[in-house]
């Protein structure tokens, strides 16, 4: 008896639910708003920022914001002085980087006469300019060579949108 009821109940619950057995729901179905992206904002932001200057703002698949500037522009060949076009970019990455306090900067450049050595200095100069802008240097870190007469520089944003299915967060 006590199992009857309850079996019954179940049927009564189970038919009341919209959608359960191939039950249409009644009336109609709206999907709640997305949360606003943060980092399709930043790209927004960042594209609109440095419109006008030789830089180009793309987003990964990675949760990385790349932003891609020519060498000859951000470096004088030889030199790890920052040129004034990559001064512009570190400064509207330095925005990015405060907004989103998890985020890091991974540094791209090309092969250079220079070699290792050249390519450290750069990068050392990349955090000498952050730290002006109150980043910590150790949010600033070297990546692979970037193809050649080209400099990138990757907001990784991992916090803010998370990983593809099946890969960890960097």
């Amino acid at each position: 008896m006590q199992r009857r009821r309850l079996l019954a109940l179940a049927a009564v619950v189970i038919a009341g639910l919209p959608g359960c057995a191939g039950v249409p729901p009644s009336g109609p179905v709206t999907a709640a708003p997305p949360a606003p992206d943060r980092l399709d904002a930043e790209q927004r932001r960042l594209a609109q920022a440095l419109g006008g200057t030789p830089a180009l703002v793309v987003l990964d698949d990675d949760g990385a914001l790349w932003v891609e500037l020519p060498a000859a522009r951000a470096f004088a060949p030889g030199r790890a002085d920052v040129q004034p076009a990559l001064a512009a970019v570190l400064d509207e990455l330095a925005t990015t980087l405060a907004r989103v306090p998890s985020a890091r900067l991974r540094v791209r450049l090309p092969p250079d006469a220079g070699g290792a050595v050249l390519a450290d200095r750069r990068t050392a100069q990349v955090r000498v300019r952050l730290a002006r802008a109150g980043i910590a240097p150790t949010r600033v870190h070297p990546g692979t060579a970037a193809p050649p007469g080209r400099v990138l520089l990757g907001a990784e944003l991992a916090a803010v949108r998370p990983p593809p299915a099946g890969r960890p967060a960097p």
